[in-house]
């Protein structure tokens, strides 16, 4: 078998660029039975999902926010089994959040998740780490996500 060298070199320069730049995605929205849902990137190759509760549906006590707001990671389609989630954006976010059952509940970090929720907002390159397993998506629409939390 002959390999030419030069389709191999940018062959393995796309394959660099595509994992260092991240894979372009962008949020899709739904709902179901009240809660928000929103979702960007693969679950092959990383995936990330938000359920919101904006209007207070599943609240158990209409002065009180609904507890349930959630965000959840998949990669290699597989929830994360990390205890903590690190996000990253190009735009200068950092957070670090405790993860149980492959997901992070909002209502343990307030004023973190608000953050969080800002950032992933925004257009830009997001990177995810849970443990040694990562990936990175290049966010390319702004979303409305209507996740946050008062008080």
């Amino acid at each position: 078998m002959n390999i030419d060298l030069n389709t191999l070199t940018f062959g393995l320069g796309i394959l660099a660029l595509t994992t260092t730049q991240g894979l372009t995605a962008t949020w899709s929205d739904s709902s179901d039975k009240g809660l928000a849902l929103y979702e960007n990137g693969k679950p092959s190759s990383g995936q990330l999902k938000l359920v919101c509760d904006p209007e207070n549906l599943w609240g158990d006590n209409t002065s009180l926010q609904s507890p349930q707001f959630y965000l959840m990671v998949t990669i290699n389609n597989q929830p994360i089994s990390n205890d903590t989630l690190a996000v990253q954006t190009d735009h200068g976010y950092s957070g670090t959040f405790r993860a149980e059952g492959g997901s992070v509940l909002a209502m343990s970090n307030k004023r973190g998740w608000n953050k969080l929720i800002a950032a992933l907002s925004a257009p830009g390159r997001v990177m995810v780490k849970a443990g040694k397993r990562q990936f990175t998506l290049n966010v390319t629409n702004p979303a409305d996500l209507r996740c946050k939390l008062h008080g």
